[in-house]
Formats: structure tokens, C-alpha cells, sequence
């Protein structure tokens, strides 16, 4: 072990106390100091610890042969038959009997001269373990007895020799030698001459058996430690490339294996790794990558410019382009980019980027419009703003199906709800209380919506089509069924009020609802709902979707109900009541899906009015028949430029004789295939067009001028109807 680090003072305190009296110390000098100190204490506590036990004695081995002076080791060996202090043992020694040496942390005695060879295992035999240095108690054992000059058996009591070597047998104070002054036998010692008569004269001293299993266990204990101490030595020099090793990879000392690794220092401040050190992604400047294709550093990204890395800097207030495409957050902000800055998109109010206008620039085309609306009421009652005013985005065109004994319905009770939401938490099942999709919030408190309908119903969450402003706890609320959710009316065969509760009237034109008792779909025309089609020759099918949690942006066909069938362009789609464009808000073209949607909320009601394909009549020959008729022809057509009628069928046996048909136009017939007129029917006017049946029945005619007298045929006690331009006389 080499000598202590000798302490050398690293800084001086009084100087800078006395250049800088104010100024405290500087940590790092102090720790510098005391980091100094601590080299050297701690290499003097580890050498104290190499001559010193933990009793404060002196270690063993810590006195060798080497520490004796000439002066002790002569008075050892200062007769013939004292000790030779011989000191390690070394091949090639000549050896005498009584010299001691050291071998193994142990004091071993010889007794046979010779001269040492290359092993100590070769010579072993020739040689007493003395002392084990590792055994810091006594561990001897020692037997007595008297000689008598006759006894040469002696049975020992305290020594359990494995072996002649494993004892000292003295005889007045002479070593024996073993073997050939003495033999042993298990715990019998016998001398080839009897001892002479004295009092304790013969002494046998050894080791006890468990000095012997120390010894052996100490041996190995020694191979293993100088095998860990070795082990111990190659991985802190492996630990210390690890932590410390600069340029190159990291080899395990043990196995040699190249890791391909560095070590903590070079990934952290080294200039040599292919993927740069922590230092470099940290500070590196300039326009250079750290490594090639791999990016740069995090200064170089915070504030480089005109780089074309795209540094923070630059993207936030750089006056070019940062990319190839975009430009700073500030240009974006207040600048001029191809697209517009935000600046130009607010206050601009001529064009910013191709047709397109600021917002102040539509504002203002918005007031002139307003101005010009207000001064005329004639065009504000024509204008589409107008119009639109007087509906909300809940069902304005489409309002649902509405049996012939709709009823409305009205639900009282307690709701929860955030301020700025539009979902309520009511006191129980929303279903259960009777509140359904379309009903109206008809509340009214400061801070509550006053047009809401009821859009979603999931649970006790209720969904409305407009937010509150503030919230409300356990509240009162109350929702009531407007529309096709509302009353039925006889008198217009509908609902009298559009869902959201206002009366209709002439604004309302174009309205549509399905009448599920009559199977027809209705259109309000300003005052009445008039038939659009029936069930049992619709021109157009109702198709009808709820959507589920799963946000849809399609629709399959199947989903629909009844399941959709359509031809392209012959379509109109409502969501929530809400017309949508085609190929802008969605895609019909399979004739079975509807695609292209935004994704679908829960409980959103999406309907597809699909209208059949259908042809006109058909033109045969001189006559018309309807699509799908038998030969037959039942209707009459104008000829030439219209002078006259051209009857249809003129058989004489399908006429009665008593017919009279007399008029203003020479040439006037009737259809006479199944029907039989009989009586006088006078017509006088213009051009006419009608049907003529049994005149017992009714007669319908259509007169194309005004002011003209239509008689009718009758018999006793039945009177005749006629229709005249739709209004009924008898």
C-alpha cells in the first residue's frame, strides 16, 4: 500500500478575506478544500487500518521478519536449539531444523532439514504449522506428563492430532523429531526411547481440532479473496471507463467484449460520439445538424434565425417565410402573408386572398344590406334574412311524423346545468317523465334560453339546442310539445305551429310533415297542409335514422328504416330538421348509402325523403292510355290546333239514343265506352273539358272561363253534383 496523498492546500482564505472583507467565500473553493483534506485523511485511515485491529491491538502480520532489527533476530536463535526466523518461505532456501517461516498467513516450523523446491506442496510434510495468523484467540492445546525412564506410551487428553506433524513434543525442553523420535497414533504419542524421570518434563503442544478446520477454511477463503480482490480490481477499472472514459467505447476489463458504448462523461460533454453528447444537443449554435440527418441543438431550435431550421424564434417573429409554405406566428398575427394575417382577415375591408374579404369588409356589406332592408318593407319581407329570422336551427323545414291524434305534451320538473351548457340533469329518467326529442324548454328566467328544443334524451341528461348563461341547481323546468310534438288540427290537417311554438302562417310555405295515420307526406302551403303523396302511389318514401354513440361520418342503407333506397339527385336530407346540402354536407350517389356526413352525435335524427322515378303518359297512335293500363283508351285528347274535340270512341251500341250533346263548338264528344248519358246537357261557352257519366251520378266538369251555367241532369229524389273549378254544387 503506498504512502498517504500528502495534503497540499489548494486556495488561500486569508487573501481573499483581505482583498474581498465583504464578499463571502466561494462554495466551490470550500469544497475544493475540504475534497483535498479528504483524500488524505481517508488514505491515512486506510493504512492505520493495515497495522491496527478494531481493539485497538496490533494487526496481525502487521510485524514481519523485515521489522525486526538484526539485534531480536539473533537473540531468537541465540542457541543451537532455539528459532530461526526465516521469514517468507522461498524456493531453492536451505532449511534447518527450528527455522521458522511464513506461508499462507501462517507460521510453519521446520523439522527436517532440507533444501526447498519449486512448491510448497513438495515440502509441506517437512514442516509444523506453528501459529495461523488468521486466529485471533488462542487456539492451542497442550498435554503434560512426567518421565520415568521406563514409559515410552503416553495418551493424550487435550490434542487430537490427525497426524505425527500436527504436534510439538518437547523432552526437557528439546523439540523431538517426529517420526523418528516419536510416533502418533490417533491421541497415543509413543517415543522409540523412554523419557527420562522428571516432573512435567514431556510436553506435546498442538492445535486444536477447530484451529485445523479454521486452517483449511482460511486457505480457501484466502484463494477466493485474492480471486474476488482480482475480480474487484478488473470491474472498477471497467466502473471507471464507464464513468470517466473519453474518445473511444467502452471495453470490459474482465471479459475484454466491446460494449460499442460510451461512457457517462462522453455522452454527456464529449465532442466524438456519432449521435452527439448531451452538451452539444444542448449548446451547439449555428446552422450545423449535431449529427448528420439527426436534427439540431436545442439552442440552435430556441433561438437561431435565418437558419431554415425553423428555430422557435423564427416561427414566432420572423418577418420571411420560415418554410417553404409558412411563415411567424407574428407575420401570421399582423404581417402580410399570401393567405392573410389575422390583422388583415379583422380589419381589412377589400379583398385579402382571392375572392375573399376581410371581416370588417363583409361587416360592412352586411350594414349597407341591413340599411337598404329597413328602408323598404316590401324587400324585407322578400328577403331571404328575413325569412330566416323567423326560425331557429331546430326542425325548420322538415318537422317530423305527426299522427292524426297528436296531442301535446307537457313535463314539469327539476334540472341541474352548468352555466354555458346546454345539457340538464333532470331529477329522474327523462324517458320516464315523458320528455322526448323535439318537446320546447318553455321556462323563462334571466340567463335561460328562450327557443330550445329538446335535441338529445340519453338517461337523465336532456340536451337542448342552446346553451344557458347561467347555472342551475335542482330548478324547475318545464317542457312542452309544439308542432308535430304538439296538437293536431283539424281545420289545416296538421300542426298549427312549427316545433318551435310559433303559428304558422304564410312565412312558413314549404314546410313539410309525414302523416303516419294517412301514410302521406304533407307541405304547408301559407294557410293549409296539402297532400304531397299517399301510400298507395307515393311519388316520394320517408327514411329515417337515430344515430348511436359511435359518431358515424356514414350511413349504411340497412341502418335506415325503412331501408334506403334512392336514385341519385332524387333526394332530400334533413338533420335535425335541418336541410342539407348535397356533395357539401354529404355524398348520395350508390343509391343506398349516405356518406360524407360530420360525425354524427348521439341521438342526432337524420331523414332521407327519397322521391320515386316515375313517367308520363304514354302517347300511342290517335291515343293515350296511362303507364301500366290495358288497351283500353279512357281519355281524350285535342286535335289539329284544338278547333274540336275528337271522340275517343263513337260505337253506337254504347250510347243511348235519348243522348243530347248540344253546344257552342260544332264537333263536342264524350267518352261512351261503359257509361250511358242520358237527358238533355246543354254547354255553352268556350272549349271545354270534362267527364260525363250515368246521369244518376255525378258529372264533373271544368269550365276554362268564368260567368258559365252548368245544369245537371237529375232523377226523383236523387240530385245530381257537379264540380266546378274544385267547388262542389248539387
Amino acid at each position: 500500500m503506498a504512502q498517504p496523498t500528502k495534503y497540499v492546500r489548494q486556495y488561500n482564505f486569508n487573501d481573499y478575506s483581505t482583498t474581498s472583507p465583504s464578499t463571502p467565500h466561494l462554495g466551490s473553493k470550500v469544497d475544493l478544500e475540504l475534497d483535498t483534506l479528504k483524500i488524505t485523511t481517508d488514505a491515512v485511515c486506510v493504512n492505520l487500518g493495515l497495522i491496527q485491529r478494531d481493539d485497538g491491538e496490533l494487526a496481525n502480520l502487521s510485524v514481519h521478519t523485515e521489522a525486526l532489527s538484526n539485534a531480536v533476530l539473533a537473540l531468537i536463535k541465540a542457541t543451537d536449539l532455539g528459532y530461526g526466523v526465516k521469514g517468507t518461505w522461498v524456493t531453492g532456501e536451505a532449511y534447518a531444523v527450528g527455522d521458522l517461516v511464513d506461508h499462507t498467513q501462517a507460521t510453519w516450523l521446520c523439522f527436517e532439514a532440507h533444501t526447498s523446491g519449486s512448491t510448497w506442496l513438495e515440502y509441506e510434510s517437512k514442516f509444523i504449522l506453528f501459529a495461523n495468523a488468521a486466529i485471533q484467540t488462542t487456539a492451542s492445546a497442550v498435554d503434560t506428563f512426567s518421565g520415568d525412564n521406563t514409559t515410552q506410551i503416553f495418551t493424550l487428553s487435550e490434542n487430537a492430532p490427525s497426524g505425527v506433524t500436527d504436534v510439538l513434543v518437547f523432552v526437557n525442553g528439546v523439540l523431538r523429531t517426529p517420526t523418528t523420535d516419536y510416533t502418533v497414533t490417533e491421541t497415543t504419542v509413543t517415543f522409540a526411547v523412554a523419557p527420562s524421570t522428571g516432573t512435567s518434563n514431556v510436553i506435546v503442544w498442538g492445535t486444536s481440532t477447530v484451529v485445523e478446520a479454521a486452517k483449511a477454511a482460511a486457505i480457501a477463503a484466502r484463494d477466493a479473496a485474492e480471486a474476488h480482490r482480482d475480480d474487484a480490481s478488473q470491474h472498477k477499472q471497467t466502473a471507471e471507463r464507464w464513468a470517466n472514459l473519453e474518445d473511444a467505447t467502452v471495453v470490459d476489463v474482465d471479459t475484454s467484449v466491446d460494449s460499442l458504448e460510451y461512457s457517462a462523461k462522453e455522452y454527456a460533454i464529449g465532442d466524438t460520439l456519432p449521435t452527439g453528447s448531451s452538451k452539444e444537443w444542448a449548446t451547439n449554435a449555428g446552422s450545423a445538424e449535431v449529427a448528420t440527418g439527426a436534427g439540431y441543438s436545442s439552442k440552435a431550435y430556441a433561438q437561431n434565425t435565418g437558419d431554415d431550421i425553423g428555430s422557435a424564434k423564427d416561427w414566432a417573429v420572423l418577418g420571411t417565410q420560415v418554410s417553404s409554405t409558412d411563415y411567424s406566428s407574428k407575420q401570421y398575427a399582423v404581417g402580410t402573408p399570401p393567405d392573410g394575417s389575422a390583422k388583415e382577415w379583422a380589419t381589412e375591408t377589400g379583398v385579402v386572398t382571392g375572392s375573399l374579404k376581410g371581416a370588417k369588409g363583409y361587416a360592412d356589406d352586411m350594414a349597407t344590406q341591413v340599411a337598404a332592408a329597413t328602408a323598404s318593407q316590401e324587400a324585407a319581407a322578400n328577403s331571404a334574412a328575413a325569412v330566416s329570422a323567423s326560425f331557429d336551427a331546430f326542425d325548420d323545414r322538415y318537422l317530423g311524423v305527426m299522427l292524426d291524434t297528436g296531442a301535446s305534451a307537457t313535463v314539469s320538473t327539476t334540472g341541474t346545468w352548468d352555466a354555458a351548457s346546454s345539457s340538464i340533469t333532470v331529477a329522474s329518467d327523462a324517458a320516464t317523465l315523458g320528455i322526448i326529442i323535439g318537446q320546447k324548454l318553455t321556462t323563462v328566467a334571466s340567463g335561460y334560453p328562450t327557443s330550445a328544443n329538446v335535441i338529445s334524451v340519453t338517461g337523465s341528461v336532456v340536451v337542448i339546442s342552446e346553451p344557458f348563461t347561467v347555472a342551475g341547481a335542482a330548478t324547475a323546468v318545464q317542457f312542452i310539445g309544439y308542432g308535430v310534438y304538439g296538437d293536431f288540427s283539424g281545420v289545416t290537417d296538421g300542426p298549427d305551429k312549427d316545433n318551435d311554438g310559433v303559428t304558422l302562417g304564410a312565412l312558413h310555405k314549404g314546410l313539410m310533415y309525414f302523416n303516419s295515420s294517412d301514410r302521406e307526406m304533407r307541405v304547408f302551403d301559407g294557410s293549409v297542409w296539402l297532400a304531397a303523396s299517399s301510400a298507395g302511389s307515393s311519388s316520394m318514401v320517408l327514411h329515417k335514422y337515430i344515430s348511436d354513440a359511435t359518431s358515424p361520418t356514414s350511413v349504411l342503407s340497412a341502418s335506415f328504416s325503412p331501408v334506403l333506397s334512392y336514385s341519385s339527385t332524387n333526394v332530400i336530407v334533413f338533420l335535425n330538421g335541418v336541410s342539407l346540402i348535397d356533395t357539401t354536407d354529404y355524398v348520395a350517389t350508390n343509391g343506398s348509402d349516405i356518406t360524407g356526413l360530420s360525425a354524427l352525435a348521439t341521438s342526432d335524427e337524420l331523414v332521407v325523403v327519397a322521391f320515386k322515378s316515375f313517367e308520363v303518359t304514354n302517347v300511342e297512335g290517335t291515343s293515350i292510355k296511362s303507364t301500366g293500363e290495358a288497351d283500353e283508351t279512357k281519355f281524350l285528347r285535342v286535335t289539329g290546333a284544338g278547333a274540336s274535340w275528337v271522340a275517343i270512341d263513337t260505337s253506337a251500341a254504347s250510347q243511348s239514343a235519348s243522348t243530347n250533346l248540344t253546344g257552342a263548338i260544332a264537333d263536342q264528344y264524350f267518352l261512351s265506352l261503359a257509361y250511358v248519358l242520358t237527358g238533355d246537357v246543354t254547354i255553352a261557352g268556350d272549349n271545354v273539358f270534362g267527364k260525363i257519366v250515368n246521369g244518376t251520378t255525378d258529372i264533373s266538369l271544368t269550365n276554362d272561363s268564368s260567368d258559365r251555367i252548368i245544369s245537371g241532369p237529375e232523377t226523383a229524389g236523387v240530385d245530381a253534383t257537379i264540380t266546378f273549378n274544385g267547388v262542389m254544387f248539387n
